[in-house]
């Protein structure tokens, strides 16, 4: 299964947008969705996300496979004062070490313990979960080849990567990081994936 970690600020809009892309052949395949507690936001576009995906495939006669969603403590609000990070980021990874380690209550959690893949965005706390993954590897908690971690910078970074993305960027924790902007790649020499924030879900895919 999938773990998706969403955000406040567009960061959800657009990790969802990114996963619209008219696919619908679902069975057997479970996401689960990471969002900070109190992110009211995140909670209605999953709901109304899994509902039109659950439409589109019905449509299509095939399955939509299922999801869950986990709530941690946000890492680190905005405007929060930079002494004050540590306790709130120690205290959202206390809670996503168990998110990442308790596998879906379902025929797919029952076969397959961990993610295989975790994406995430840009917002503070998937600095965080990438960090987890990293120590639960580096303790050998969980095996080398799971909970890969991919890192799709925000489409809004336009010309520089975001504070997060910085993050992953100079610590190398992430298997996998890319951009959207032809600009952010030649700067940091990261590979460009185009726009993916852009992909639609249509009905002759």
């Amino acid at each position: 299964y999938h773990l998706f970690v969403l955000g406040s600020g567009g960061h959800t809009k657009e990790m969802l947008m990114m996963m619209d892309d008219g696919f619908c052949n679902f069975a057997n395949f479970h996401r689960r969705y990471l969002i900070t507690a109190g992110d009211l936001n995140s909670i209605h576009q999953v709901a109304e996300y899994e509902t039109d995906l659950d439409l589109l495939c019905i449509r299509e006669g095939k399955e939509a496979g299922t999801y869950d969603t986990r709530f941690v403590a946000r890492a680190r609000r905005v405007h929060q004062p930079l002494w004050s990070t540590p306790f709130s980021a120690l205290r959202s990874m206390l809670e996503i070490i168990p998110a990442l380690l308790t596998p879906p209550k379902n025929d797919v959690g029952a076969n397959l313990r961990y993610p295989t893949c975790i994406f995430s965005n840009g917002p503070a706390t998937g600095f965080f979960v990438g960090l987890a993954v990293h120590l639960l590897k580096m303790f050998y908690v969980v095996p080398e080849d799971s909970m890969k971690f991919v890192y799709i910078e925000s489409w809004a970074r336009i010309s520089t990567l975001s504070l997060t993305g910085k993050l992953f960027y100079y610590t190398g924790i992430a298997d996998v990081l890319v951009v959207q902007h032809a600009e952010v790649a030649a700067k940091y020499g990261i590979e460009n994936a185009g726009e993916m924030v852009f992909n639609a879900r249509r009905p002759d895919i």
